[in-house]
């Protein structure tokens, strides 16, 4: 059994550790991250309409490109160049030049053929060579701008998969925005802009009302969904929440919609200066939902959306609280362990074998080769524990923190 001094030590840290976790938990909930009025707030949205040609044509499609066109909103076809023959799909030929010609559409290139030559993780670019990446996208480039005779600025990868040679590749073809999402982040950006979609069609339209009344002076929300989609997903009802949201566009004097494409071209700074910070608010609203949240993840939304300064501080505390909470269950662990009197041998192996499986586990079946919020979690757990079984061993050896009292 735990001796008493230990045992009074150990609780201290322990209880010390259900302080600092709770208080961050109050703090999260505090007035301190309230949404700050704004009366000349501005919102752009651009709709980012994926895998235009393979499935196309369908009447709710139809539908919803006539919804489009009926309110005068354009929108960001992401357009398949050679998935099956584009130029005998001459109705949507003939919808698309139309948008065109009224200034409702930017035809942006999705990938080569939407094919997936991933081995683990689903990529058409992302590990591919660079002169195969430039091949596809000169290519498939001159292809749509052959068709509907207007200059393809925007880059969309499938599976929204891509490396540092899509970004040279686009360069060197002269495309000067990708779009993907927040997942795939890479340093080797300077040279174009990385517009990433930041809304979901199935998201609520509190978050795009909550962005044209508080925070920063410019917010711009990339909606990204496919349109074939409404066929596959009838419950989610894509054609009435597109509605909703034209609804509060036309009701609002703050929100202007343009193609990703010029919203881009026009607000470069704003795309650069939110790049690796989208990535991390991406992420945190995962782990927030993973671990059930939602009011935590629907605060850190209408925070991000609104562009309060106070988001990175949220986010940060965020992955302090959860991780904190199983840091602690760790540590609470290693004192149960410790308590049933296991040799300092076998402790030692398991705190250096355990780390070891987990590693040789994570890199044979994890795909993209990095730490999610699984492995995260348990490396924390992992850490509080080993935190827990060091100040034991410590114990155990006398000189080192003091002598054991009855």
């Amino acid at each position: 059994m735990l001796r008493i001094k230990e045992l009074r030590f150990q609780g201290i840290v322990l209880l010390s550790l259900l302080v600092a976790i709770a208080s961050i938990r109050i703090f999260l909930s505090s007035s301190y991250f309230d949404l700050h009025p704004n009366p000349s707030k501005k919102v752009i949205i651009a709709f980012r309409n994926d895998d235009i040609q393979e499935f196309s044509g369908t009447r709710q499609e139809i539908d919803m490109f006539n919804l489009f066109k009926r309110n005068h909103i354009p929108q960001t076809y992401a357009t398949v160049p050679f998935k099956t023959d584009l130029i005998n799909n001459k109705g949507l030929i003939t919808i698309l030049k139309e948008h065109l010609r009224l200034g409702l559409a930017e035809i942006a290139l999705h990938g080569y053929s939407h094919q997936n030559y991933g081995k683990k993780l689903r990529s058409e670019f992302m590990g591919m060579p660079y002169d195969e990446q430039y091949r596809k996208i000169k290519d498939g480039k001159e292809y749509l701008e052959r068709i509907f005779h207007t200059k393809v600025k925007t880059f969309i990868p499938p599976f929204n998969a891509y490396d540092a040679n899509t970004i040279k590749a686009c360069h060197e073809n002269g495309i000067g925005i990708l779009s993907s999402s927040h997942f795939f982040p890479t340093q080797e950006h300077s040279n174009i802009v990385i517009a990433n979609h930041n809304f979901l069609l199935t998201n609520p339209v509190q978050y795009i009302d909550g962005a044209s009344k508080y925070g920063s002076p410019l917010s711009i929300i990339i909606i990204y969904y496919h349109s074939f989609m409404a066929e596959v997903y009838k419950e989610d009802n894509y054609y009435s929440k597109i509605k909703e949201i034209i609804k509060l566009i036309k009701k609002s004097k703050g929100i202007y919609v343009m193609t990703l494409g010029d919203a881009a071209t026009l607000y470069p700074g704003y795309f650069r200066d939110k790049y690796l910070l989208d990535s991390w608010w991406s992420k945190t609203a995962i782990l927030l939902s993973f671990f059930k949240q939602n009011d935590l993840r629907d605060r850190l939304s209408l925070l991000y959306y609104s562009g309060e300064r106070s988001l990175s501080l949220f986010i940060a505390f965020s992955v302090f609280f959860i991780y904190g909470i199983f840091m602690i269950s760790g540590y609470g662990f290693g004192l149960v362990v410790a308590m049933t009197e296991i040799s300092s041998k076998t402790i030692t192996a398991v705190l250096i074998f355990v780390p070891l499986i987990w590693l040789v586990i994570m890199y044979s079946l994890n795909g993209e080769k990095g730490i999610g919020v699984l492995q995260m979690t348990f490396f924390v757990t992992y850490l509080g524990f080993f935190f827990s079984m060091t100040l034991h061993m410590l114990f155990k050896r006398p000189g080192r923190i003091g002598k054991y009292n009855e």
